[in-house]
């Protein structure tokens, strides 16, 4: 028995189900997006983002957050988003980047790319 594509598609590959949790929860979505902790997904600066509570009715987004550095956390006044603070980068692994590992990622890919011609110029 011959499958057409679409019944192939629809049996195999269950594609609207893709598509309703692509345009379902929204702050689902978000909050599955990366592996970075939040308490809540909220409007900030007119985009939906993670956030964090600092207080009953204040709260940083995670990209904000994660913008601080320790030492311009040790020259704000406000205790509870010090607090907030090593909390939360207690909890989440930011290592450095640095030029020479983006270079050294560059370096890499230049290679793979290379690799992938180098292989379709013999088949071809």
């Amino acid at each position: 028995m011959t499958m057409t594509m679409v019944e192939f598609i629809e049996q195999y590959y269950p594609i609207q189900d893709k598509i309703d949790a692509m345009n379902g929860d929204y702050a689902a979505r978000i909050m599955e997006a990366d592996g970075l902790p939040c308490d809540c997904v909220m409007m900030i600066d007119g985009r939906l983002q993670k956030a964090v509570e600092i207080s009953s009715d204040n709260y940083v987004s995670v990209e904000e957050l994660l913008s601080y550095t320790e030492e311009d956390v040790e020259k704000l006044a406000d205790e509870d988003f010090k607090k907030v603070y090593k909390a939360y980068m207690s909890q989440v692994d930011v290592t450095d980047i640095t030029l020479e590992s983006i270079m050294s990622a560059v370096r890499d890919v230049k290679a793979n790319q290379a690799r992938k011609r180098d292989v379709l110029e013999c088949i071809s």
